[in-house]
């Protein structure tokens, strides 16, 4: 199988969560090219009703009816654990539905392991009169949804690793979860789970696997550490709200990291350096997705006060330090409800799915933003990708930059600190959380970025690449920018100038506003995806372009730009 060519498609569902939402992103302005023609992107896949419904069949409930069983297998050591961990699953598929049929694997995060009424506990086994937390069933409305599509979902229970493994070493029990996973695939992929008899044969060469909290960080590194000879191949990752105690240094499969700007608990700047890390392979997609208003635990039912079976679960956000962000606060107009965040997962994940082990391909442009999205009143959600065939140059190695007063720019170091520090990316940043960038103690690998800053339009900053660059076959030009919360929204001008002195301009972009500020969460300095189409350029040499400027027209403001691209057609 060619794992290459399966994980570049595998992301490319990411933009999942745009089933509910729009993109801020701002069009280009086809009367700023200096050629006179409109800058119309080509349509790579087909465009109108037919791709538009296959959108809207994907958002809704698929066609099939589906079963829940459960299995409860030998328990098996794991690592060094002294005692047994469970091999306990539920499975969810759909009802005659022609096999085999992919697979996509769940696994939830750390919580207690027993209760008994109103009284939780972390021993495993569980105490006399105690009972196990389903935390596996929280997301048995995600499994039902999937299913319904035509995928056998297993979500696989972790208590015994959260009690052996919770604060063993320092990766937060990962490689334990890792292991448990791994097992997990092979007994399935040997045929020793009786209870996948109900559906016509698991394709073990198509699997997708979701973690919610420490899971997320548990799936990314079964994916890392699949072996070379396993008899089941990962295509992707979706990281929910996902921490990051010791991840990997690369990715080696697709990685889309999931996560809401109400976290409480871990935060949405952990799920984005997943995202923003390097990658065994560069042709494979990463994506980003934040959800408006959704917070930490909610995503499972066992984790919402109002459904969990064992009583233990709460609302993350006004459990944090004791007090909670304004615009988190449950009655905020900007927060969503456990059911509408439940339901932001189950269609993001399945767009996801359904790109990522089927090759869809209307799912797959929504990442890329080809097709447009029905957008449900009051709900937002932000996607930004990279990867996925974009050639990208980063700062340093890849462009220097100057600039023209009144407009200043200058290359930042990519960490942040509470602590204003002139030089890195991330000064002056609540709680020292910066999205795209790891605080100065941390073992991240970081990219710098360039700030631009700029008090009166009329000045630029010029983006000087190494070496010339050929873009004649892209169809867009692409930045990755966040902008500084604290000032206005924001208007660019983007020009291209070749080899021989020639310019042409690309087109405007904006007003573009940044995502909400908080004061209790990180300040919100996500990426949103500056994308300026090519097509009808002319008067300059596409192949051998040798600088990229940015030139501001908005009264004032501050942006960063993380890196720049070539999005293939």
């Amino acid at each position: 199988m060619d794992r290459a060519r399966t994980r570049i498609a595998a992301v490319l569902a990411a933009a999942a969560l745009l089933a509910a939402c729009s993109s801020p992103t701002g069009p280009a302005d086809p009367a700023q090219s200096t050629s006179g023609a409109a800058p119309e992107p080509p349509s790579p896949t087909a465009s109108g009703p037919t791709a538009q419904q296959r959108v809207a069949e994907l958002l809704a409930p698929g066609p099939y009816v589906t079963r829940t069983t459960e299995y409860d297998l030998e328990p098996v050591r794991l690592l060094a654990s002294g005692r047994p961990v469970e091999v306990v699953a539920q499975v969810v598929g759909p009802v005659d539905a022609e096999g085999p049929l992919p697979v996509v694997m769940l696994l939830h995060g750390y919580w207690p392991s027993c209760y008994e009424g109103k009284n939780a506990t972390t021993d495993w086994p569980c105490p006399s009169g105690y009972e196990p937390i389903p935390s596996y069933r929280g997301y048995t409305y995600l499994q039902e949804r999937l299913a319904s599509h035509g995928y056998v979902t297993v979500s696989v229970s972790a208590n015994a690793v959260n009690v052996q493994f919770g604060d063993v070493g320092r990766d937060g029990g990962a490689r334990a979860r890792s292991a448990l996973l791994r097992h997990h695939l092979d007994l399935l992929a040997a045929g020793e789970v009786p209870a996948l008899a109900d559906w016509p044969g698991a394709d073990l060469g198509r699997v997708l696997l979701l973690g919610h909290s420490r899971g997320g960080e548990g799936v990314d590194r079964a994916a890392f550490e699949q072996p070379a000879d396993a008899a089941w191949d990962i295509a992707g990752v979706v990281l929910v709200g996902a921490t990051a105690f010791d991840p990997p240094s690369e990715s080696r499969a697709a990685v889309v990291g999931m996560t809401g700007d109400c976290d409480g608990d871990v935060g949405p700047g952990l799920g984005q350096l997943y995202v923003d890390r390097k990658p065994a392979d560069p042709a494979v997609l990463r994506s980003s997705v934040l959800i408006r208003g959704a917070n930490h635990n909610y995503f499972s039912t066992e984790w919402d006060p109002a459904t969990s079976e064992s009583g233990t679960g709460y609302d993350d956000i006004v459990s944090e330090g004791g007090t909670s962000d304004p615009l988190c606060e449950p009655d905020s107009p900007t927060r969503l409800t456990a059911a509408e965040q439940q339901e932001q997962l189950a269609r993001g994940t399945t767009l996801v799915a359904a790109a990522v082990l089927t090759g869809d391909r209307a799912a797959a442009d929504v990442l890329d933003a080809r097709e447009p999205l029905p957008v449900p009143d009051g709900q937002k959600v932000w996607v930004t990708g990279t990867g996925s065939g974009r050639t990208t140059l980063l700062p340093g190695p890849g462009f220097a930059t100057t600039a023209i007063s009144p407009t200043t720019a200058r290359q930042c170091v990519g960490r942040s600190s509470e602590t204003p520090r002139p030089r890195l990316c991330g000064s002056e940043t609540v709680q020292g959380i910066s999205v795209h960038w790891p605080d100065r103690g941390s073992t991240w690998a970081a990219n710098d970025a360039v700030e631009v800053a700029w008090t009166a339009p009329g000045g630029d900053a010029r983006l000087a690449l190494t070496q010339p660059w050929d873009i004649s076959s892209a169809y867009a030009l692409e930045l990755r920018v966040p902008i500084d919360a604290a000032g206005s929204p924001v208007s660019l001008d983007v020009a291209i100038t070749d080899s021989a002195g020639q310019s042409a301009v690309l087109g405007s972009w904006g007003p573009v506003e940044a995502l909400p500020g908080g004061t209790q969460l990180p300040s919100r300095r996500w990426a949103q995806p500056l994308q300026l189409p090519l097509a009808g350029i002319e008067g300059v040499d596409l192949t051998s372009i040798t600088s990229v400027t940015v030139t501001p027209t908005s009264p004032s403001g501050r942006v960063w730009l993380l890196d720049l691209s070539a999005l293939p057609a």
